[in-house]
């Protein structure tokens, strides 16, 4: 009962408050309108600056995003490739579709494959194991070459993008000539790329040198008949680096 009489208490106060308001003269009601309206005005411009505020923050959270955006693309597997992973280099790329996996070639066939280059079955099965990932075209191209892109065993310890000197200083060390320098962003930052010649071979190649997401960079090598073929697949696998 005590419950329901203190309800009606606080009832019987609050209808005696409005009641009270109610009996003020008209020049009160009109200040108290006035200050009405100033407190309105007043939430309204608060609630604007806000609204501000919080568009300001939107735009300062998009922009970024794009420049986040800007700076590390997603990788894109481009139309008429597929991807393919190099484990202990620790990325993934892109090579046009139908290439075959080398290091899953029987020994008949690699034994083909090494005498097509003047060399023997041990000495390529060493080469290949020295590669982390070894993908080649299924059939030579029309100056009877075969495309192929191979990623080498681990990865170098540099923080930076490989200088010219220092890819020049990696192509020599292979016994290949630096031809041209350059720079491509991929999803992970910035990779070096070096197109070398080796004297006497056909082969125009290009090394593309990129940051993997662990830390460190990864060496991939692109080799065809054309400079032009060659740095059409670089940008290709530049770009859907994960």
């Amino acid at each position: 009962m005590r419950a329901r009489i203190r309800t009606a208490l606080a009832v019987g106060a609050v209808s005696t408050a409005l009641a009270l308001a109610g009996c003020a003269g008209n020049s009160s009601d009109e200040e108290t309108t006035a200050a009405d309206e100033e407190t309105t005005a007043a939430q309204t411009e608060e609630s604007t600056g806000t609204e501000e505020t919080a568009e300001g923050s939107e735009d300062s959270a998009a922009s970024a995003d794009s420049t986040e955006d800007a700076e590390s693309p997603e990788a894109v597997i481009p139309e008429g490739y597929q991807e393919v992973e190099a484990p202990t280099a620790g990325i993934s790329l892109a090579v046009p579709e139908g290439w075959e996996d080398a290091k899953a070639y029987s020994d008949e066939q690699l034994q083909a494959i090494a005498e097509a280059q003047g060399s023997d079955l041990d000495t390529y099965q060493q080469m290949l194991a020295e590669l982390d990932l070894a993908y080649r075209a299924a059939e030579p191209d029309e100056n009877g070459f075969v495309e192929n892109v191979n990623v080498e065993s681990g990865v170098y310890s540099n923080t930076e993008t490989p200088t010219e000197e220092e890819v020049t200083s990696f192509l020599a060390q292979q016994g290949a000539e630096l031809a041209q320098y350059g720079t491509v962003e991929t999803p992970n930052g910035e990779a070096a790329t070096g197109a070398y010649s080796i004297p006497d071979n056909p082969a125009q190649g290009e090394v593309l040198i990129a940051p993997t997401s662990d830390g460190g960079y990864a060496v991939i090598t692109v080799t065809t008949s054309s400079a032009e073929r060659t740095e059409e697949l670089v940008q290709d696998i530049a770009g859907s680096i994960g």
